[in-house]
Formats: C-alpha cells, sequence, structure tokens
C-alpha cells in the first residue's frame, strides 16, 4: 500500500505525516454525498530523513495491510458468529446464542487491543517513509 503525505512533525527516525483519507465513492464525493474526505495523521518511520513541510511517500506490505484489517474487522464477526453457535446449540435459544455471540465480539476486541500494543512494540505494522517527493 503506497500513500502519500505531508510531513508534519518529526523526533529523530519518526515522522508525523497528515494524509487524505480514501474515499470510498472514488473521490466523487460531490455526487454521493456519502463520505467525508477528512485527513488523519500517521506515524511513520522517516528512513530517507524528511524534514517538516516535505511531502513523502509512504509503504506498507499489502499482506500486513490486509492481514490488519481481517484482524480488525474479520475476527469480531467470526467469533460473533461462533459464539452464537455455542449458545444456541447448548442452551437451544437465539438470546443465549446472541449473549455469547456478543460477549465472544466483545471479547475480541480486548484481544486485538494488546495484539496491537505487541505489534506496535516489535514495529511489526509500521508505515515506512520511502521517497521525498518534494
Amino acid at each position: 500500500m503506497r500513500q502519500i503525505g505531508l510531513v508534519c512533525e518529526v523526533d529523530k527516525d519518526m515522522a508525523k505525516v497528515q494524509i487524505k483519507r480514501a474515499t470510498a465513492c472514488g473521490g466523487k464525493c460531490g455526487e454521493c454525498n456519502g463520505c467525508e474526505t477528512t485527513s488523519q495523521q500517521v506515524i511513520a518511520l522517516n528512513t530517507v530523513g524528511a524534514k517538516v513541510g516535505e511531502i513523502v511517500q509512504m509503504e506498507m506490505d499489502d499482506g500486513k495491510v490486509l492481514f490488519a484489517a481481517f484482524l480488525v474487522y474479520g475476527m469480531p464477526l467470526i467469533l460473533l458468529f461462533i459464539g452464537y453457535a455455542i449458545g444456541y446449540f447448548l442452551w437451544s435459544s437465539e438470546l443465549a446464542g446472541g449473549l455469547i455471540g456478543s460477549m465472544m465480539m466483545i471479547g475480541s476486541f480486548f484481544v486485538i487491543k494488546k495484539m496491537d500494543k505487541g505489534f506496535a512494540r516489535k514495529g511489526k505494522y509500521t508505515i515506512v517513509i520511502t521517497k521525498i517527493l518534494s
């Protein structure tokens, strides 16, 4: 995944970069009025010595992006269904299934948060500045 952004702050080998969020409608927000084109800031590894005010290109491995998306969106959904199935088959009750599924889904968020801290410590999912564009 490649992204272009503006360097806002630099601290040693890390940089805070402002990027525009990608739109769901392909940049035709005036036609659909369904999304906001707001910007956000990300922390990136500054391997090229970028300075404040420079426009840079950042990269992150596509496989890592897809795995992170699966963790955040897929894992809670899968655990919701597994919990529902367990509750429904053990107690023959949709309410029990819903409660167990909800508890497992909520529990997955705590697990994901813990995993995120571990990934941050290891630098496994760090965005890297690869090129200064201007």
